[in-house]
């Protein structure tokens, strides 16, 4: 329940969003009644969108965050029962994962390439993998190497955006990517509860999958961006 109501919120907020002054002439308050126009219209602004920026909504709402958050929600549960970690382990692995903005850092110049944005998912669908090796320092690599994958293909998906989209769409852009976050996000921990149910193992292999076809779906974008430099006369 608690997923569905931070589901239910994101939504309301990322529908709020798409009204933002900045892509209307004027200013004004989105009533409840009016939620589900606002969705209609939503749609119909998906469709307005360059090939590339429906590409990274589309995978991130269904495989890419749906994969992330099937992983980050059961990894705990298999880290502490079929690996053996205590809670203060894996707290200490979470935290060591933090060093990885760091590396985001030294590497930033990594997400400005947009070519680099399937490997960084492909960087983030490896991860899981390493938990089959049932150690604290598989742990600990596996959320760090997720944390570094996620953050460089999250600043990819903006530059990405803003590189293809007028000015005035960015807010509704930006609202729909937002979106996909509370939608996959609740795609992943219900699917990922019924995989821990059937073999703890498939919240190592399904997250895989489901990245590692948004890796591949990824190049597509990339493809779609490239083309729409051509279109435009940009290199």
């Amino acid at each position: 329940m608690g997923y569905l109501a931070f589901f239910a919120a994101a939504s309301a907020s990322a529908i709020v969003r798409v009204k933002l002054a900045e892509t209307l002439p004027s200013r004004g308050r989105v009533e409840p009644r009016k939620l589900a126009g606002a969705y209609a219209d939503a749609v119909g602004v998906f469709f307005k969108l360059s090939p590339a920026v429906r590409w990274i909504i589309v995978l991130r709402m269904f495989l890419i965050l749906c994969g992330l958050s099937m992983f980050y929600n059961f990894a705990i549960i298999y880290a502490t029962r079929v690996i053996g970690l205590s809670f203060t382990q894996w707290g200490l692995a979470y935290a060591i994962s933090s060093v990885a903005y760091v590396g985001m850092l030294l590497m930033r110049g990594v997400a400005r390439r947009p070519a680099m944005y399937p490997l960084c998912i492909l960087m983030e669908a490896a991860s899981p993998l390493l938990l089959l090796l049932g150690t604290f320092e598989s742990v600990a690599a596996a959320l760090v190497l997720m944390s570094l994958g996620g953050g460089l293909a999250y600043s990819a998906e903006r530059g990405i955006v803003a590189s293809v989209t007028e000015p005035e769409m960015r807010g509704r852009a930006e609202a729909l990517v937002g979106l996909s976050f509370g939608v996959g996000g609740a795609l992943g921990a219900w699917l990922g509860g019924m995989a821990y149910a059937i073999s703890p193992e498939l919240i190592i292999y399904a997250p895989f999958c489901l990245m590692l076809a948004g890796s591949v779906g990824a190049s597509f974008a990339v493809r779609a961006l490239r083309g729409a430099g051509e279109s435009q006369g940009r290199p």
